[in-house]
């Protein structure tokens, strides 16, 4: 792929991931062909997922049932995201809860896409 994923680890559980959930939404709908916005539920079971969402779960939402992705990154608190470039390799980290639709977060990922 020619994208930059943004792989976004969250929770239903975690007040902070809940919050940000809106303004997540809206980043993975801005430029899809440019930056492509993974949602990784570290949830248990799609239900809670299901439920939070009110039936409508979001294309970008999966889930990390083992683990496996959480550990690769080295995941330490949710929320956690990884700005990934079309190679492969983690160009940015964003610890903790973000306003993924503000103009700071454009100015700051499009200086970062544009680097790499």
């Amino acid at each position: 792929s020619d994208r930059f994923q943004l792989i976004h680890f969250w929770a239903t559980w975690c007040p902070p991931c809940r919050a940000e959930m809106p303004t997540l939404a809206v980043l993975a709908r801005r430029d899809p062909r440019r930056l492509q916005v993974w949602a990784v539920s570290t949830d248990p079971e799609w239900g809670v997922i299901d439920r939070f969402f009110q039936g409508h779960i979001p294309a970008f939402v999966v889930r990390d049932p083992t683990g496996d992705a959480y550990r690769a990154y080295g995941v330490s608190g949710l929320p956690d995201s990884y700005l990934v470039d079309p190679h492969g390799r983690v160009v940015a980290r964003f610890a903790g809860g973000q306003l993924w639709s503000s103009a700071d977060m454009d100015r700051i990922l499009d200086r970062l896409m544009s680097k790499s």
